[in-house]
């Protein structure tokens, strides 16, 4: 499980301390999944995070259905993969000329990918996600929102991210939304040509993803954050 503010671990740890296994028997717990370990650090980059509250707006369609954020979660699948190009190609040819390939290092860079996402109905959210959005408001109302004085809408989106790999380690998460974030979200639009052509098209949640993942590929800070070291064949 992922947490996305010490404020929710502290929040969580007094009803999750009793059924520890770690701190029953003293011993740590597996080390957490990297696709959770990257979406921990993604939570706290608002810049990145913007792009997910446009992914989630456009799965929950929340510019004609507002209510949606109170009937559904979001889930986001995930994966890390290696990227290194050139590195992959000297492999490869050294297979194909039948020579044994140059070995692999203990660690490769590895980014992080979304694949990608699903409305969930309430009766089907993972136990603990409601926790996580209660305390997100409360630390909400306690900054002035949340609190029935603006004159916009104001939404809060609950979301968990898995891993592809079927690990069992979940990342829960709550995003404010609010009218202004929808209407700018609605202005979003298609490019083509490799993000050099504006279309009038509208963006979709697809087009979405496949530009949050470009961009992770292309935009060096955001690589930066979305990338992590791990064996080879970790996934």
């Amino acid at each position: 499980m992922g947490y996305c503010s010490k404020e929710c671990q502290r929040a969580d740890w007094k009803e999750h301390k009793p059924n520890c296994r770690g701190a029953q028997t003293g011993v740590p717990a597996p080390s957490r999944n990297p696709v959770i370990k990257v979406a921990e650090r993604m939570a706290q980059d608002p810049e990145i995070m913007c792009h997910i509250d446009g992914i989630l707006i456009h799965t929950l369609d929340l510019f004609n259905h507002p209510e949606n954020a109170d009937k559904y979660a979001v889930a986001i699948a995930a994966h890390i993969e290696w990227t290194d190009v050139s590195a992959a190609r000297e492999r490869m040819m050294a297979m194909a000329a039948g020579r044994e390939p140059p070995p692999l290092p203990k660690k490769v860079p590895k980014l992080f990918q979304i694949s990608k996402t699903a409305p969930i109905e309430n009766k089907s959210v993972p136990e603990g996600l409601d926790k996580n959005r209660e305390e997100q408001r409360r630390l909400l109302q306690e900054r002035g929102y949340m609190n029935g004085a603006s004159e916009q809408p104001e939404y809060l989106v609950r979301a968990f991210l898995v891993p592809e790999n079927k690990s069992l380690s979940t990342f829960y998460f709550t995003r404010y939304i609010n009218q202004a974030m929808l209407d700018e979200t609605k202005t979003w639009t298609k490019y083509t040509d490799g993000g050099m052509t504006k279309t009038n098209e509208p963006a979709d949640v697809e087009y979405l993803i496949e530009m949050f993942d470009l961009r992770a590929l292309q935009d060096p800070e955001f690589n930066k954050i979305l990338t992590i070291m791990v064996p080879p064949n970790e996934r």
